[in-house]
């Protein structure tokens, strides 16, 4: 249950922040690290929760972009599928593993919007306007990816260790 509030509070508040402050300089999404860190820090419980997070999380953005309907939900889903295909090949607990899966997703992502955008935008028009976008959003990627997924470890640990604090406090409970 800890976990379930933990991880909608983080997604409103990923959302709220990358809606507000960083659409302006082309911040890549949020959510990415986050699915990153959500993919193995739950990979012990059940898959079914991971997904019904990744989906709930891809329908709130999806909602809230002003975009195409659908694209960050499929994005976020399929980068799920690629995750756990790179995890039964690989072994995606090491950093540098996630780091590239995170800039894949940044790539992911771009296609996605791009196919999506593409039939109302026209070829031309939408490489001028994808193409400096795409690559701020990868030169962000590059230097504050591995941050902000090992910030979700720190964050889920101090968040840990606040729980078990307090119901040692409130319950009583004796380890001992």
């Amino acid at each position: 249950m800890r976990s379930i509030i933990l991880n909608i509070i983080i997604c409103f508040l990923l959302i709220i922040v990358q809606s507000l402050y960083l659409n302006s300089i082309n911040f890549y999404d949020l959510l990415i690290p986050w699915i990153i860190f959500l993919f193995i820090s739950e990979k012990e419980s059940s898959s079914v929760k991971i997904i019904l997070f990744i989906l709930f999380a891809g329908y709130l953005k999806d909602s809230m972009s002003g975009g195409t309907f659908g694209v960050y939900f499929f994005t976020y889903l399929w980068f799920y599928f690629i995750l756990c295909f790179l995890d039964s090949v690989f072994n995606i607990k090491n950093y540098f593993l996630m780091y590239l899966s995170g800039l894949f997703a940044l790539i992911l992502e771009a296609f996605f919007l791009f196919a999506a955008n593409f039939p109302f935008y026209g070829m031309e028009s939408l490489l001028n306007k994808v193409y400096l976008s795409f690559l701020k959003e990868i030169g962000w990627g590059i230097i504050t990816l591995f941050f902000f997924i090992r910030l979700f470890f720190k964050i889920n640990g101090i968040y840990s260790r606040f729980i078990l604090k307090f119901n040692r406090n409130v319950f009583c409970i004796d380890e001992g």
